[in-house]
């Protein structure tokens, strides 16, 4: 867990059913042309934008003021609702992992996640697979080539491999759509006139239930 910063978890109620609330408080860079301000709420158009608004800040919003005005009600129902905000779910999801680890999802019956839908109701979602690959080679000069091992036209001629195999899959499940997957990070070496010695390169894939790996 990255020190100083923190899941939040609270619950009312007791008892069985238990039924849970999850969002995450991180979201993604600030990347891209903005047409507002991304660190600074903006009221637009009948809605908000800024870092995060939908991805999801809102969600969790949401659920925060419903537990309260659950709470201040005092209306009576049968069991526990538990919310839990987690951190890191953008990458590395070690908020989900910890509250998992410290038993806070052993005794849920049901879970629903305030993730943006585009206002449907989602019973079932893509699995997410993060694949890192290293290609090394060998160091020379960019006048000299023959003396090195370019490690980042080896990794480029996997990439291109990777493509034909499977950039062409038209896999599609019945529940959650079609299997995708996409090459998000490239890394080498950062002087231009040498050959690169290490190249690596990161990819998201969103599995499927029915999609078996065989390659």
């Amino acid at each position: 867990m990255p020190p100083h910063r923190a899941n939040l978890v609270a619950e009312i109620g007791n008892g069985h059913p238990v039924l849970a609330f999850s969002g995450h408080e991180d979201v993604v860079d600030a990347v891209g042309d903005w047409n507002t301000e991304p660190f600074q709420l903006t009221g637009k158009y009948g809605k908000l934008y800024g870092r995060g608004t939908c991805d999801m800040k809102s969600g969790v919003a949401a659920m925060i003021i419903a537990m309260i005005e659950l709470k201040q009600s005092e209306m009576p129902f049968k069991g526990t609702i538990r919310l839990l905000i987690t951190l890191g779910e953008e990458v590395g999801e070690f908020g989900a992992e910890q509250l998992t680890e410290q038993g806070f999802m052993d005794d849920v019956d049901g879970l629903i996640i305030g993730e943006p839908t585009g206002y449907k109701i989602c019973y079932a979602h893509k699995g997410s697979l993060d694949i890192k690959l290293k290609a090394m080679g060998k160091i020379a000069h960019s006048s000299m080539p023959d003396l090195g091992n370019n490690a980042l036209q080896n990794m480029l001629d996997l990439v291109t491999l990777i493509n034909q195999e499977i950039g062409d899959t038209e896999i599609v499940d019945p529940e959650t759509g079609k299997f995708l997957f996409n090459f998000t990070v490239m890394q080498g070496e950062n002087q231009v006139n040498s050959i690169p010695g290490t190249t690596e390169v990161q990819l998201n894939s969103r599995t499927l239930m029915t999609l078996a790996i065989k390659k």
